[in-house]
């Protein structure tokens, strides 16, 4: 489910589980692939039904899609907003180190990380983020509300992964607000796809 809000005349999306983002940087390949995914006659299991077998996939610019979420009934529907990253906006942003099993944060000690809920001194860390990504296409702009697992479908990199890398480099996560390979993806294209 999307929570739409209109805040200083701009439209915000809540990125949820339900949310689905896919990118592509403008090449053939990817574009030819993104069509796959959701054309109805080329044989294969197209991706948005997969989530609802009868749903139907509309294709709204970023104007149309605010004009439906203030002018339309509350209802359920699938769609497809294209646009650009024009922005990553890090100033309500979040990051830290998690348990992976209980997702409370991590006490890292001299060689591991300690989870104080789960009393285990060995924990798996998995990196937690929000970020709030400003899409444009040629009619608007909005600004989606991204927790780590929709990132992940953006960067493509897995959130333990990325916790890896970032301690590779020796940056501190809880000491950003977002980790660089986030803040890096501005003027990216992408796809956001989301339920209503």
């Amino acid at each position: 489910m999307v929570n739409p809000k209109m805040v200083g005349g701009g439209l915000f999306l809540n990125a949820t589980s339900g949310t689905h983002i896919y990118f592509d940087k403008a090449t053939t390949a990817g574009e030819s692939l993104f069509y796959r995914l959701v054309a109805q006659d080329t044989g294969l299991t197209p991706a948005a039904p997969l989530q609802r077998g009868y749903a139907k996939v509309e294709y709204l610019s970023i104007a149309e899609l605010t004009d439906f979420f203030l002018t339309a009934p509350s209802q359920e529907i699938d769609f497809i907003c294209t646009g650009r990253v024009t922005g990553i906006k890090m100033d309500k942003g979040w990051c830290y180190v998690s348990c992976s099993h209980c997702a409370k944060k991590l006490q890292l000690t001299v060689a591991s990380f300690t989870c104080l809920s789960c009393n285990n001194t060995n924990a798996v860390s998995v990196l937690r983020y929000r970020v709030e990504v400003s899409v444009a296409d040629e009619t608007g702009e909005a600004l989606f509300v991204c927790i780590d697992g929709v990132m992940t479908k953006l960067h493509n990199m897995r959130a333990y992964e990325a916790g890896h890398l970032l301690a590779g480099d020796g940056v501190n996560p809880e000491k950003t607000q977002a980790p660089p390979f986030v803040t890096d993806m501005e003027l990216w294209k992408v796809i956001p796809t989301h339920s209503r």
